[in-house]
């Protein structure tokens, strides 16, 4: 299980739009409308997206800091990972 890649989704019910995760992990974070939402191939998106291991440390720290606990971070396949959009 150490070698699975790091997904990441967010519950934008609960976001507070703080976008500390924006300043720690910009290339996989981003504010819309006020909210955070992943940067995902085919536009923003609530998740779950795989993180390229290059930016693991920062989106584990991002989920660490968020203020709101918006933010899961998993390693573990078999969990389900479901983002929530406010609309």
């Amino acid at each position: 299980m150490g070698d699975e890649p790091l997904r990441v989704a967010v519950d934008q019910t609960v976001c507070i739009g703080a976008a500390i995760c924006v300043r720690r992990a910009w290339a996989v974070f981003a504010l819309d409308d006020d909210l955070v939402v992943l940067i995902g191939e085919n536009g923003p998106t609530v998740g779950p997206l795989e993180v390229p291991e290059e930016y693991a440390d920062a989106v584990e720290k991002a989920a660490f800091e968020c203020p709101s606990r918006a933010i899961t971070v998993t390693r573990d396949p078999d969990r389900d990972l479901p983002g929530r959009s406010w609309g």
